[in-house]
């Protein structure tokens, strides 16, 4: 499936409020959503000096597949946080890993960042996703015990970064 970064818009951050909001256990923030934070996340975004870039995912066949950003940019660190949500009818079908190539490819190859990393917690269903793309660009990973509290449990985390230089430069 061929996928693209697009340009972020208004429909497409109330598409991720959505499915984001659906998904609260695997979530830092475990609150859903309104649409005033999400339209006043959306349009901070707009100011050039925001320390977060975000794309839709799009797919020639489904449209709107994804969200993917880079967060919490340190421009002097040369570094960020990945953010990824797909479409609950789109997971499994290889667009989260296409969708990380094409974000690395964004952070390293024209942002000039040297790392990006993240975090994720073990209630995530997609853990194991996490842990492969953290093994295909021979990243660095470490589990965080008790890091969530959620529904009256202490959830661990993987905490992994991907280098720059493990990145091919093709």
């Amino acid at each position: 499936m061929k996928l693209s970064l697009e340009p972020i818009t208004q429909w497409g951050f109330e598409l991720a409020r959505k499915w984001r909001n659906d998904v609260l256990g695997t979530l830092r923030t475990p609150f859903p959503l309104t649409v005033e934070q999400q339209e006043a996340f959306y349009q901070s975004l707009q100011n050039r000096d925001s320390p977060n870039r975000y794309w839709v995912v799009g797919s020639e066949y489904s449209g709107c597949v994804g969200l993917v950003g880079l967060t919490n940019i340190e421009w002097y660190n040369g570094c960020a946080e990945i953010s990824l949500i797909i479409s609950p009818n789109e997971r499994g079908k290889g667009i989260g890993k296409e969708t990380v190539r094409l974000v690395l490819e964004q952070a390293f190859m024209y942002m000039r960042l040297h790392q990006v990393y993240g975090e994720v917690y073990f209630s995530n269903p997609g853990i194991d996703f996490w842990r492969r793309v953290v093994d295909n660009y021979g990243g660095y990973s470490t589990v965080l015990p008790d890091r969530k509290f959620w529904n009256g449990d202490y959830i661990k985390s993987l905490y992994f970064s991907i280098l720059a230089d493990h990145f091919p430069k093709s």
